[in-house]
Formats: C-alpha cells, sequence, structure tokens
C-alpha cells in the first residue's frame, strides 16, 4: 500500500473510532432550573418591563412608552421624538409604520429629498433601510 493511502486509511480510522463510544446525554436546561435562578430571571424580567427603555431589544414596549411621551412634546422634541420612535417600530417589525411616520415626518419638517445635508444623513439611512425591508 502506497505511504500516501496508507496514511488516508489511517486518518479515517482514528476519526471513525473517536466518534464511537458512550454519548453523554443532553442536560436540559429547564429541567435543571433552581428556585433561585427562575425567581431571578423573573425578577430580571419584571425590571426590563418596567422600564423598556434600559433594554434595546424590548422594541414593542420601547414604541408604546414614545407613543406616550410623543403625546407631551411639541416643536424639535416632538420631531425628535418622531424619528425616535419611526427608528424603534422598524426594530419592532412594524416597517410600514415607521416609512408612513419617517414620510410623515420629512413633509412636517420641509426637509428635501434632492439636497441632504450632514447632519440629516442618519435620518435618511434611517429611511433607506425601511425601504430595504
Amino acid at each position: 500500500m502506497k505511504p500516501l493511502r496508507r496514511t488516508s486509511v489511517f486518518a479515517a480510522l482514528l476519526l471513525a473510532a473517536a466518534g464511537c463510544g458512550e454519548k453523554k446525554p443532553v442536560v436540559s436546561v429547564v429541567h435543571g432550573m433552581t428556585a433561585a435562578m427562575r425567581d431571578t430571571l423573573a425578577a430580571l424580567y419584571a425590571r426590563a418591563i418596567a422600564n423598556p427603555m434600559t433594554n434595546p431589544f424590548l422594541n414593542r414596549e420601547r414604541v408604546a412608552v414614545i407613543t406616550r411621551e410623543l403625546a407631551e412634546r411639541q416643536g424639535g422634541a416632538a420631531m425628535e421624538a418622531r424619528y425616535r420612535l419611526a427608528e424603534e417600530q422598524l426594530k419592532a417589525g412594524r416597517t410600514q409604520d415607521a416609512i408612513d411616520g419617517l414620510e410623515r415626518l420629512i413633509k412636517d419638517a420641509g426637509i428635501s429629498w434632492d439636497s441632504i445635508a450632514p447632519h440629516q444623513k442618519p435620518f435618511f439611512d434611517l429611511v433607506a433601510i425601511a425601504y430595504m425591508r
């Protein structure tokens, strides 16, 4: 047998033998969870839901908070809140709501599509991402 072929056969046998043997059982994390861990996770969840603005993954809840805040804001603060609302709607999967909000914001702010100022780039980046979804 040629040396290269012999090495290949040996490597295949070695790999096959390594895969054999006693398999370890998969431990289910849910069934092994202690009461203390369950309580800790429940407390963390309750804290996150109580203040969703501190958790970047609770987009639906953040949309609700920003919508409530928007009713109390006027002028530039309202425009900024509308932008944040559209951003959170997009992250929450409400793409059409985000696009509609951004288009109304463009109209209300008198922003032109023809020339984009450098400070407006993040706004137009968000519009572009919304349209691509």
